[in-house]
């Protein structure tokens, strides 16, 4: 079964979600992120060139979408993890913000 079929069927298992970010990888040399699995928002990106990101999705054709990543995985980090990847900054902010706002809460007695 190609790629193609899985993904037009809704067949992605955690197996192959985390074969398709090694092979993205391997042959990009990118850790996959949100980005690269959601094009419209990479169009939207300051950080990435989104619309060679839009193409190297549309012309693929077979890599997952990122909401199947995020029901498979609940965060980008986590699915990155299990590719063997360490999560990238984007995704690691959101933890950190969230600590900072804590620490800063607790700084101002709130």
């Amino acid at each position: 079964m190609s790629s193609k079929t899985i993904q037009s069927t809704g067949e992605w298992t955690q197996e192959l979600l985390i074969e398709a970010g090694r092979l993205y990888h391997m042959k990009y040399g990118e850790v996959p992120t949100m980005a690269h699995f959601y094009p419209n928002n990479a169009r939207k990106s300051s950080r990435l060139d989104g619309e060679a990101l839009v193409q190297r999705f549309e012309e693929d054709a077979c890599w997952p979408s990122s909401a199947t990543i995020i029901k498979h995985f609940k965060s980008f980090g986590a699915y990155q993890r299990a590719c063997g990847f360490e999560p990238t900054r984007s995704s690691a902010d959101a933890s950190g913000k969230i600590q900072r706002l804590l620490e800063l809460q607790k700084q101002m007695g709130a």
